[in-house]
């Protein structure tokens, strides 16, 4: 049985339980965590968590968003609470047991890629013996990636899913997508539309009008000043 810490507030007759505090890249100010990720605060505010699905198994992550990054509670909790004896080489927080929900830091360690496949593998939550020079996505896993990313899920959510970075999933896109681009691709009288509407509203504007996302309505039009694309002929 794990002990939880509380300090106790005499004067308001209240009981906290203690949180840590860390500093998380990317993130301009501290975090404040419990040990198991119930409570978690930015600038003194709670922070919701959500949950992500997990293909490989019944359970779900927890995750939340903090600042303007995504982050899994687990890896907030081992950064607070688990000290990582190889910070250059173990960048992956491994669950002990199946239950990934769990994120208590005591069924929390580091690891890195090959520590996270034997792990999956010890519990059953792999079946292919193929391992990616090191990665935590299998061939197998990496083909069904590819098949996601071809069907328009974005690069994001799939690398918050396996805990890996956008460039781990930029690479399986170039080498197994049959679409290579990131980026969807329109149809022109959609790019007429947006170059019709241009000159009667903003960028925003636009976006809001046609469902569009602005970054994309604001490339176009930002291509447009420099050079008059062949589909507005």
């Amino acid at each position: 049985m794990t002990n939880k810490f509380y300090i106790c507030d005499c004067k308001k007759g209240i009981i906290m339980e203690i949180l840590k505090q860390v500093k998380l890249k990317g993130v301009p100010d501290i975090v404040e965590v419990n040990e198991d990720g119930s409570i978690i605060k930015y600038k003194g505010k709670v922070v919701s968590t959500y949950s992500v699905h997990s293909t490989k198994g019944p359970h779900a992550y927890k995750a939340c968003h903090i600042g303007k990054k995504n982050f899994y509670v687990h890896r907030i909790i081992a950064e607070a609470y688990v000290k990582n004896p190889k910070p250059v080489s173990n960048k992956f927080v491994m669950h002990l047991s199946v239950d990934i929900s769990n994120n208590h830091y005591s069924n929390l360690k580091w690891g890195d890629g090959k520590d996270l496949h034997a792990k999956n593998k010890d519990i059953g939550l792999t079946g292919t013996p193929a391992h990616r020079n090191g990665s935590p996505i299998s061939y197998e896993e990496a083909l069904k990636v590819a098949k996601r990313l071809d069907s328009g899920e974005f690069a994001k959510d799939i690398c918050l899913e396996y805990g890996v970075s956008e460039m781990s999933i930029a690479r399986i896109r170039k080498r197994y997508c049959n679409k290579t681009s990131v980026s969807p691709r329109y149809e022109n009288d959609i790019k007429t539309t947006v170059f019709k509407l241009s000159q009667k509203y903003s960028a925003p504007e636009i976006a809001k009008i046609t469902g569009l996302k602005y970054h994309t309505i604001y490339r176009w039009l930002k291509k447009m000043e420099t050079e008059k694309p062949a589909f507005i002929y």
